[in-house]
């Protein structure tokens, strides 16, 4: 292959792989200019190859044997020549070509795609209209807001995550206040929590009242008079006379009446007995699903039995070992009580926020929170033409006027006036604005 041959090929797919797509403007589309997206390609190229030939032809030669009885005459013989070329071959390749993002459009000598208000044609959502509805598994698409709205016990981004145990509602972002030793479960949808046998109350700390037992509290007890009913099981048990018998429970064991309500962990007559191995909870009536025959408190309780309350706050955990609060993501402190200050995010805080301008992060994923007039993953760019204030929303204005970045104030050009530049005034008009002035409601 000649060195002229391969700098021109390199120069094709150098101009190829780097192509922009022009339309009717002059200006080319660039990846850093405002409102520009690229998407993939595939274009046919030609390419050459190298490759031998060869060719035949006659060459002139002395030689002996003469037919004249010359002792040295000349003749002819075939000779085979070869020579290097290059073959044309077709070859296909993936470039980039930038155009306007969708919701946005361009004039000639625009820089970037300035105009539109990006808002998703139907059926899109995301910031850049790059997810489709149908992806919305429990929730409704926007495409309006650019986003998939999550009914309550879902989150995430195409409302495909369920609620995690203490956790409620939309975007799962409210706590369950449920108590937990005597909860079952709590609804992902609206809090409400689901009681263990033998306990009511909008928080289920509240044992089955006199004469109800079992779930709901909604049996009733068939003991007699002298007999007291066991809000779990129902079982009937001979009154103490003046309370003079001393309650025998063990292991931190409430005493109701003489009977023993075990802690989770424990069962027997007084709460002697730790649960059987594969078994936890209250009455280890719940099955471990630990592998190669561990087990572990249940959530809330650590130590040795188990028989030690976490006092962790906020919906975190504890170590089952030794009690010691593992906070969830952007929370620290001994009990996990203190959110994490504007800069930093993620577990026990220890990440910095990457933000520019000073702005703050989310505490748990640590996404950065613009202030009025910025965007970008790190705040640092302006919000595009005719959208303002935190999230970049549309302007009100009119037509060609634009808007202030921060407060979305008009600014309406010369002879247009109003709250949104509405109105045109006439050429005698006395309250006739100077240019670039901003105009208030009226």
């Amino acid at each position: 292959m000649s060195y002229y041959t391969s700098i021109f090929q390199l120069f094709i797919v150098f101009y190829l792989n780097n192509i922009i797509v022009n339309g009717n403007n002059d200006i080319e589309l660039k990846p850093d200019m405002l409102n520009v997206c690229g998407h993939n390609e595939e274009r046919t190229i030609t390419t050459y190859v190298p490759c031998l030939k060869s060719f035949d032809h006659l060459v002139r030669i002395w030689t002996r044997n003469c037919t004249d009885g010359r002792k040295l005459c000349q003749t002819y013989k075939h000779k085979t020549e070869y020579y290097q070329t290059n073959e044309p071959v077709l070859k296909k390749i993936q470039i980039i070509v930038y155009t306007c993002c969708e919701g946005y459009t361009r004039n000639i000598n625009d820089i970037g795609c300035p105009i539109g208000s990006f808002q998703c044609q139907p059926g899109r959502f995301g910031s850049k209209c790059e997810y489709y509805c149908h992806q919305c598994e429990y929730g409704i698409c926007n495409w309006r807001m650019q986003r998939c709205e999550c009914r309550a016990g879902y989150k995430g981004t195409f409302c495909n995550e369920t609620c995690q145990r203490g956790e409620y509602g939309v975007q799962c972002m409210r706590r369950c206040y449920c108590k937990f030793d005597t909860t079952e479960s709590c609804s992902v949808e609206n809090g409400t929590c689901e009681c263990s046998p033998g306990y009511e109350g909008p928080d289920c700390g509240r044992p089955c009242s006199y004469k109800t037992f079992g779930k709901n509290c909604r049996y009733s007890c068939s003991c007699t008079s002298n007999q007291i009913c066991h809000h779990i099981t129902g079982s009937c048990h001979d009154k103490r006379p003046t309370c003079q018998t001393e309650c025998q429970c063990e292991n931190g064991t409430r005493c109701t009446h003489g009977i023993c309500d075990c802690t989770p962990g424990w069962h027997g007559k007084n709460c002697e007995l730790r649960c059987p191995q594969g078994t936890y909870g209250k009455r280890c009536t719940h099955s471990c699903n630990c592998l190669n025959g561990g087990d572990s408190c249940e959530r809330g309780w650590y130590g040795q039995g188990c028989g030690n309350r976490c006092d962790c706050l906020n919906g975190a955990t504890c170590d089952h070992r030794n009690g010691q609060c593992i906070c969830g993501m952007g929370r620290t402190g001994r009990k996990c009580e203190h959110e994490c200050d504007n800069f930093t995010w993620g577990s026990m805080c220890s990440n910095r926020c990457n933000c520019g301008l000073d702005s703050p992060c989310e505490h748990d994923t640590g996404k950065c929170r613009c202030k009025a007039g910025k965007t970008g993953v790190k705040c640092e760019e302006d919000c595009p033409i005719n959208t303002y204030g935190v999230g970049c929303q549309p302007c009100r204005c009119q037509s060609f006027h634009i808007c202030d970045l921060v407060t979305g104030d008009c600014k309406c050009k010369e002879g247009w006036k109003g709250e949104s530049c509405q109105f045109q005034m006439s050429a005698d008009d006395p309250g006739k604005p100077e240019r670039g002035d901003s105009f208030k409601k009226e």
